[in-house]
């Protein structure tokens, strides 16, 4: 009897961490930080194959997927629109699947998509004031504020050198 609940034992520790990258590396999803310099620009991300995912204003943190590899566009009056991508890179608790012999697990963290970690994790972008047509340079103040409905306006001021 004693061998039969060792048996039982070793089994259900090897099923329980043979899908190491799902169970331990934190599941199928991962939170990215998106913050942009100045604070407060629009940014939307979408799968590379151009499925919108999700739109919000900087700073944000995001749920993502990890089976997908995204573009992150950030966006923000008088400044220059910014893309980003957001790829995988291998997840390292994939290696605990080889060492335990978890080929379960293995198909597990592939078909999850556990096996990836999204790269950058936290994401700072620095907007570049735009630039008016004919290559000049001027520096512009944006205003912003909440307008009818609530809904948020910005107004471009000229700066002028005193």
């Amino acid at each position: 009897m004693k061998r039969s609940l060792k048996v039982l034992t070793f089994v259900l520790t090897v099923m329980l961490i043979s899908s190491c990258a799902y169970l331990i590396g934190g599941g199928d999803n991962q939170d990215v930080k998106v913050d942009s310099s100045p604070a407060g620009a629009t940014f939307s991300i979408a799968t590379i194959g151009g499925v919108p995912i999700i739109d919000g204003v900087t700073p944000a943190s995001v749920n993502l997927k990890r089976k997908d590899r995204y573009l992150l566009t950030v966006n923000m009056d008088g400044y220059k629109e910014s893309t980003m991508m957001i790829d995988q890179t291998l997840n390292m608790m994939v290696l605990g699947n080889l060492l335990c012999g978890g080929i379960p697990g293995g198909v597990v963290d592939a078909l999850t998509g556990a096996m990836w970690t999204l790269e950058p994790e936290q994401i700072i972008i620095t907007l570049e004031l735009a630039a008016l047509e004919g290559g000049t340079e001027e520096l512009y103040a944006v205003v912003s504020y909440l307008g009818e409905n609530n809904e948020r306006q910005s107004i471009p001021l000229l700066l002028e050198k005193i």
